[in-house]
């Protein structure tokens, strides 16, 4: 049986371009003409060129987005947790900046929670501690239980923290919550030692850091834990209250004794 003729295909080739990188015009590849990195050089990681005289070619962009290097160190909140920092933010923190720097409460003190544990632990417990006061007795005493609870969990993460991951500003504004949260409590000779054991480590810091110039947060921080003096002179001793002497802030000396008028 004799065959039949064969059919002849023609190839019919799609015009080219000649817009694409040099790196895929090597490769032998098509390039997706996408400015300024084309697809196949951005997932193949080479490095991607085009031709000075590109002219006005359509060309695709592509948005590349980026994680940051540093998430959230405390991404695992459970709802409670993140309700007492929604209240703290939008109730305490209002309420407890009145005697205090403002951006302390607004700012600084999320930014070292976010990083460290033992700052959020004892922010929790101040919410609870600031929100009791204006709850029914039921929920009162269960806002007090969270209290306890967050307390001694800052307690026990700051003293099992590695001395290398140890930040005094972190270490400063934990001491000046839980001196907070034990002044709402009543327990005020613990106040006043968190008082005092914040101004001796600041003192430590201010004998060795010479002339260098603090942060604006370590200013502060500083600031806040030298409002405390009048409390330590009041209800400390005198051994506590020497821990506030020699700083310029309070000059001249507050009187243990007033003339009357």
């Amino acid at each position: 049986m004799q065959a039949g003729p064969r059919e002849k295909r023609l190839r019919v080739q799609s015009e080219r371009s000649s817009a694409g990188c040099q790196t895929c015009k090597t490769r032998h590849v098509k390039c997706d003409e996408g400015h300024p990195i084309c697809q196949r050089c951005f997932k193949s990681k080479r490095p991607c060129e085009y031709k000075p005289d590109v002219g006005n070619t359509s060309t695709k962009t592509f948005i590349v987005y980026s994680i940051p290097a540093e998430l959230s160190r405390t991404p695992n909140l459970i709802n409670s947790e993140k309700r007492a920092l929604q209240y703290f933010q939008t109730r305490a923190s209002l309420q407890i900046s009145l005697p205090f720097k403002f951006e302390l409460w607004n700012q600084y003190v999320f930014q070292l929670a976010d990083q460290y544990g033992f700052v959020m632990s004892p922010v929790i417990a101040l919410s609870s501690m600031h929100e009791s006061y204006s709850q029914a007795s039921e929920e009162q005493d269960h806002l007090r239980a969270n209290v306890l609870r967050y307390y001694n969990k800052t307690i026990r993460d700051i003293n099992q923290a590695m001395q290398a991951d140890l930040s005094m500003d972190a270490v400063l504004m934990t001491v000046i919550i839980l001196h907070l949260i034990d002044s709402m409590r009543g327990s005020f000779q613990n106040a006043i030692q968190h008082a005092h054991s914040g101004m001796k480590i600041i003192r430590e810091r201010v004998q060795g850091s010479g002339n260098r110039e603090q942060s604006s947060f370590g200013k502060a921080l500083f600031q806040q834990f030298l409002a405390l003096q009048i409390q330590v002179r009041e209800f400390g001793n005198i051994n506590m209250a020497r821990a506030f002497e020699g700083f310029r802030a309070f000059r001249p000396p507050i009187h243990d004794q007033f003339s009357s008028v």
